[in-house]
């Protein structure tokens, strides 16, 4: 990584990068540098303790890769590198931004990433990883084009580099967003942009019940995905859910659910002896000052799956009330009689929906007649996480390319 103060240290490494050939999409030199990042990340004992650097490296194993490659190289048409993509990281989510500059890095573009400042243990890891696999002779030409860079807030090196840039990569909160589309990029340039989102779980109350009459062992799997669709990255990644929206036509039948689901969800923190970061002093405090505002606004709060999960009943949904959510473990929950009441929630910052019990061809017929809308994903609990070459409601792959057509 090198450390850049001042316009000058930017035009070098645009220099040096723009010399080097843009590759081919899913080139052979990518797909092996991604397999070795893959066996590190996954059979290291020293990483093995970092679940998302484990995830991610099963993420861009060699059999996931050939899937992807296969499904977009199979058509007629033709992809090729855009150019130079400046990525611009989130500070929260520290191994989040390494999935889109890989998407990118296979489609052959160069890239320059603006690593955050805030850093941490898992970023330090990561890079570490990255960069003594870049050392090897064999990818000294990833090295050239894919370089990682790291500077203090300065408006004339973004300006720069998005001047620069084919494609900029934006992932951060609104306000970061919107400061830096201040830079501009040329008319050709495209921003892909990660901004705030909200997701949530889907759960049906019946589904829960049955599981607790006849598959225990099921809904223990079930209590498991959800503690870690909620806790991996802290709640902090866009498709960790905060919501929990209930499903059933009696009220009576949801509440029962609720305390079959939690008190599984409690065994299974206190068999497992969980200790997260949601458990830590500072996270505590943090739900706390939360929920004693949500209280003030005459909801009822259950802690009793604390100190890992703070629960917030609510009657109906406000988006002000994402605006104080601080995530670490903090839950809202509440109740709908028939699916199409999703309408009613959900606005344009939501992003997953993570369900368990629902029939997906009913879902997915409500989103085709335009009755629930503002869902961008719907996966099954335990793959909130489960990054995705459709993002966001884009196709990566196409936005990291050219696409060439022909009749």
């Amino acid at each position: 990584m090198k450390i850049l103060n001042s316009t000058d240290d930017a035009k070098i490494i645009v220099s040096t990068i723009s010399k080097k050939a843009l590759g081919m999409c899913f080139g052979s030199l990518q797909l092996d540098f991604c397999q070795q990042l893959s066996q590190t990340l996954v059979t290291s004992s020293s990483i093995r303790q970092y679940s998302e650097l484990v995830a991610l490296g099963f993420w861009c194993r060699p059999a996931h890769l050939q899937q992807l490659k296969k499904d977009y190289l199979q058509n007629t048409h033709v992809y090729s590198a855009r150019g130079l993509v400046f990525h611009i990281t989130p500070g929260n989510v520290q191994s989040m931004f390494a999935y889109s500059w890989l998407l990118s890095l296979l489609m052959g573009n160069q890239n320059i990433v603006r690593l955050s400042s805030r850093g941490g243990e898992v970023l330090t890891i990561l890079l570490e990883v990255i960069e003594t696999i870049l050392q090897q002779d064999e990818f000294s030409v990833l090295k050239q084009s894919n370089q990682f860079v790291q500077y203090d807030y300065d408006t004339n090196l973004t300006d720069f580099f998005s001047e620069c840039c084919d494609i900029r990569v934006i992932w951060g909160g609104d306000q970061t967003i919107e400061k830096i589309r201040l830079s501009r990029i040329s008319a050709k340039t495209r921003d892909v942009v990660f901004a705030d989102r909200f997701s949530f779980a889907l759960i049906d109350a019946y589904a829960i019940l049955e599981l607790n009459d006849v598959k225990k062992d099921e809904l223990k799997k079930i209590a498991n995905s959800f503690y870690k669709d909620v806790l991996l990255y802290g709640q902090q990644a866009c498709s960790s859910p905060r919501l929990i929206v209930w499903n059933g036509k009696d009220k009576k039948i949801i509440e029962r659910a609720k305390k079959v689901f939690w008190s599984c969800v409690n065994e299974f923190l206190m068999d497992e002896n969980k200790s997260d970061d949601s458990s830590f002093p500072t996270a505590i405090s943090n739900k706390i000052a939360h929920t004693q505002f949500f209280a003030m606004q005459g909801l009822s709060v259950i802690l009793e799956s604390a100190p890992n999960f703070y629960r917030i009943q609510l009657d109906d949904f406000k988006e002000v009330y994402q605006a104080h959510h601080c995530g670490e473990g903090l839950i809202f929950e509440m109740n709908i009689s028939k699916l199409d009441k999703l309408s009613e929630i959900t606005n344009k910052s939501f992003q997953t929906c993570s369900y368990y019990g629902v029939e997906l061809q009913e879902l997915r017929e409500l989103v085709s007649q335009g009755v629930v809308h503002n869902i961008l994903r719907f996966v099954p609990i335990g793959h909130a996480l489960d990054f995705d070459s459709y993002w966001d409601g884009m196709d990566l792959f196409s936005e990291f390319s050219v696409i060439t057509t022909f009749s």
